[in-house]
């Protein structure tokens, strides 16, 4: 099933457990999808740890950024400190929540700030992991 396919992209569970060890254990890559919270800052520093330990590259986005910017400065002075790479902000934008309920992909909303910011991190998560297999 994984025959000449380029990328495989596995939706990992949360948390840092068993399964989501079981998920990571051969991954090249991880991107890390850390919300903009105190609870979601937490978390993502304990999954990048993790893979650090596992000798994964880790590269990350910054989800449901500017409700606190404090915390969004934060994440971000941790990301530069670690050298973690760090491929763009996904605004909170309450457009999300109506296309969700409506059965819409958000890169097709109404919502252009959202839609534009997704794309210009899927293409700086693509130029990433092109750059590590040279």
């Amino acid at each position: 099933m994984t025959e000449n396919k380029q990328y495989i992209v596995i939706d990992c569970p949360p948390g840092i457990g068993c399964p989501l060890i079981a998920s990571i254990s051969a991954v090249d890559h991880l991107v890390v999808v850390i919300e903009s919270s105190k609870s979601g800052f937490s978390d993502a520093k304990r999954l990048i740890e993790l893979a650090k330990l596992m000798g994964i590259n880790v590269l990350t986005i910054v989800n449901k950024t500017g409700i606190d910017p404090t915390i969004d400065s934060e994440i971000k002075k941790y990301l530069e400190d670690s050298k973690i790479e760090l491929c763009g902000f996904v605004p909170f934008d309450e457009m999300i929540i109506d296309d969700l309920n409506n059965k819409r992909l958000i890169i097709d909303s109404g919502s252009n700030k959202v839609s534009s910011n997704i794309k210009e991190v899927y293409a700086k998560i693509i130029e990433n992991i092109n750059r590590g297999e040279n």
